[in-house]
């Protein structure tokens, strides 16, 4: 579920941003890990402008994560579900520094004017996906925050990545639902049957 969320996020932000600037035979968005990045080297024409990175996962408390029953014949199969927040790190690595702030600046009010990505049971979606192998996808509804980091808590993150630092923002992804299936969790027999012992007592 981790890998197909984020590649809408990616999918839609390309579009929207490719109406913009109109790339060729190139995409503005990839999925890309920071850390591996070489932020030193002038990019080529076919290199990505915008890198969309997985920072980290966050079990989301508020939401109530319930153990989820299923009965398959006479097996009873037990589940857990749960909700959890991304945390994703858009790097922003153009030819110019002012085209990578035009960028920043884009993300940042793509996302204030659509706070939520959503797609309902029906199909009907708010959000462009050109991947064939994601777009029949369930239903989702993500909620982008803004995350907010200190001038300490920026140099300790690039410090970790251990790489140059860009210009960047970070978005929460609230909320993704890590559901396992029926046939990941417990099991039990469903009982069927009960049998019944009578103690008489002996009056002697």
């Amino acid at each position: 579920m981790l890998h197909t969320v984020l590649n809408i996020v990616v999918d839609d932000l390309n579009a929207h941003l490719a109406d913009k600037y109109n790339p060729t035979n190139r995409e503005i968005v990839a999925l890309r890990n920071a850390a591996e990045q070489n932020f030193e080297q002038p990019i080529t024409a076919n290199d990505a402008q915008v890198y969309a990175h997985f920072l980290s996962l966050e079990k989301d408390h508020t939401y109530r994560n319930d153990t989820a029953v299923s009965q398959v014949d006479s097996t009873i199969n037990e589940y857990y579900k749960a909700q959890f927040n991304v945390y994703l790190l858009f790097v922003f690595n153009s030819e110019e520094y002012s085209q990578s702030l035009m960028l920043l600046s884009d993300v940042v009010n793509y996302y204030q004017g659509k706070r939520y990505l959503e797609r309902d049971e029906n199909g009907d979606s708010n959000v462009t996906i050109t991947d064939t192998t994601i777009a029949n996808d369930p239903a989702f509804r993500l909620e982008m925050i803004y995350h907010n980091l200190s001038l300490e808590d920026s140099y300790n993150m690039w410090s970790n990545l251990g790489n140059k630092q860009q210009p960047y923002v970070i978005f929460k992804l609230r909320i993704v639902e890590f559901d396992p299936g029926p046939n990941t969790g417990r099991k039990g027999s469903l009982i069927t049957e009960t049998a019944q012992t009578i103690l008489v007592k002996d009056s002697k």
